[in-house]
């Protein structure tokens, strides 16, 4: 650049016109490259912290589990400094409530554990009971909420709830067996153990024509009769009656799809599987559309005889462990 050019950019230094072209090719540079400098900096809540069996948990979802495990320390440490060998036990701790709760999910997407939006809403109002007492407010839920979870968490709460009662579900449901099993070499499997059931059919619309029944509580009151009945009175009553009878094959918990009312209540589900000995009735009738089904457990079986028997209550967390011990577990954040 020439002297003449240089004294005259120093003459009128104090224009607009030689500052705004200036502005401009500064800001230029400091867009392009800040924003190249952000698009290479990966978003450290998304980066994967554990893999369990190809399903990822992203680091925000990790964190959140973190300051729980830490903020329930603190309370026994009464704000005193936590140590460093308890600060590494929370990591761990919190490594292995991932790899429980994401083997735990996909088994209960394996069982179809569907949670119903009342379930759902029954959840939200006890988990935040401590902040809004028995005043819940729904527009300032969701309104104020809602979003302010996210932007702290970097995650939604609503599927975080549902996700911990489908968690409950297979809990209730495996904890509610009395007895069960371990294979020796801890390769736990709820097919071990299966159940024959008989379903007495009672098909609305025959006894609705048949004029067998005429209210719509007369099913129930027909079913309750055959409940209370001994079984050597059964094959009398349902041809009386025009009921059906339907021979099911041994099933497993795992395979309750195969019930004919396999939409039963978790609750109802638990029960009838704790039915263990044979013409064990089971204490109610359940509904499928509008037909009634009563069951009668005709075998339970047993399928490993050199397996152990623990607690029912054991057996969720037993099973966990050997779920958690063949899982292929990768971990980012170990350091």
């Amino acid at each position: 650049m020439s002297r003449a050019m240089l004294n005259i950019m120093r003459k009128y230094s104090s224009s607009w016109l030689i500052k705004l072209p200036l502005f401009t090719i500064i800001l230029s540079f400091i867009l392009y490259f800040g924003y190249n400098s952000l698009r290479s900096t990966p978003n450290i809540d998304q980066v994967t912290a554990i893999s369990v069996n190809g399903i990822e948990t992203k680091n925000a979802f990790y964190q959140y589990i973190y300051n729980r495990t830490i903020d329930q320390y603190k309370k026994s440490f009464e704000g005193k400094e936590i140590p460093e060998f308890i600060l590494n036990y929370a990591k761990k701790s919190a490594h292995q409530q991932i790899v429980s709760r994401t083997l735990a999910l996909h088994m209960a997407d394996k069982m179809d554990a569907v949670v119903s939006d009342d379930e759902l809403r029954h959840m939200i109002l006890e988990t935040l009971k401590p902040l809004y007492g028995d005043s819940f407010n729904y527009d300032n839920y969701v309104s104020r909420f809602l979003p302010s979870f996210e932007m702290e968490n970097k995650f939604n709460f609503e599927p975080f709830l549902r996700d911990d009662v489908q968690i409950q579900k297979i809990y209730k449901l495996l904890s509610s067996i009395d007895t069960t099993m371990i294979l020796e070499n801890t390769d736990l499997n709820i097919d071990n153990e299966t159940w024959t059931f008989q379903a007495i059919k009672f098909p609305e619309k025959i006894l609705t024509d048949k004029k067998i029944i005429k209210a719509d509580d007369d099913i129930v009151k027909l079913a309750n009769k055959l409940i209370k009945l001994p079984t050597r009175k059964w094959k009398r009553f349902i041809k009386k009656n025009h009921l059906e009878i339907v021979d099911l094959q041994p099933i497993s918990i795992a395979q309750r799809k195969r019930l004919p009312t396999h939409s039963m209540s978790q609750d109802d589900m638990s029960a009838l599987f704790q039915l263990i000995k044979k013409d064990d009735i089971f204490s109610k009738a359940i509904a499928s559309n509008k037909d009634y089904y009563v069951y009668r457990l005709m075998k339970y079986e047993k399928k490993d005889p050199t397996s152990k028997e623990i607690p029912g209550s054991a057996f969720y967390n037993a099973w966990l462990r050997a779920l958690s011990n063949q899982a292929r577990i990768q971990i980012n954040n170990e350091s």
